[in-house]
């Protein structure tokens, strides 16, 4: 089995972040584009609203103290809060089906802001379209968040399952 090295994680990481900062932006009611993303679930806008609120939360205590070591204790604080939002979100971007919400029952196959993001992305400025090795970079991406973020929910619900059994 191959290893993924971590310049390809690098990689992998700017095109998820590049779907959760487009999704976060268009869903946030500030940023409109001619091409929409679908309609979402209230559990999607709440990881969405949960994982902005920590960032402003973290960049307001940020910016109100001088001392860098303090920045610094701030950001560490905020660390694991802010990593479990941002997987949460990712989470419900990846797991859901069409028939899942209300809002996406009646939706064609660009029920999923990820389907749609990998349009997006596939088009350049010019209207062509990407070649398909550039296209299956960003779809590689994708796969290893996908699997990435189930793997992470995987044990996340392992580890409550396991301390409920304990009790």
């Amino acid at each position: 089995m191959g290893k993924i090295a971590p310049s390809s994680v690098d990689k992998y990481s700017l095109v998820l972040h590049k779907l959760v900062f487009n999704f976060m932006r268009f869903h946030g009611g500030t940023w409109t584009s001619e091409y929409p993303f679908p309609a979402i679930d209230e559990s999607q806008q709440a990881a969405i609203n949960s994982l902005r609120s920590a960032i402003e939360r973290r960049i307001e205590e940020e910016t109100a103290i001088q001392n860098p070591e303090e920045r610094s204790a701030v950001a560490k604080r905020y660390e694991d809060q802010l990593d479990e939002r941002y997987h949460t979100l990712c989470y419900k971007l990846f797991a859901h089906t069409r028939s899942q919400y209300a809002a996406t029952k009646s939706l064609d196959k660009f029920f999923s802001a990820v389907n749609c993001f990998v349009v997006i992305q596939c088009i350049q400025g010019s209207g062509a379209v990407l070649k398909s090795t550039a296209m299956t970079q960003i779809l590689a991406a994708l796969m290893y968040s996908v699997r990435s973020s189930m793997l992470k929910e995987y044990a996340i619900i392992k580890k409550r399952d396991d301390l409920t059994q304990e009790q």
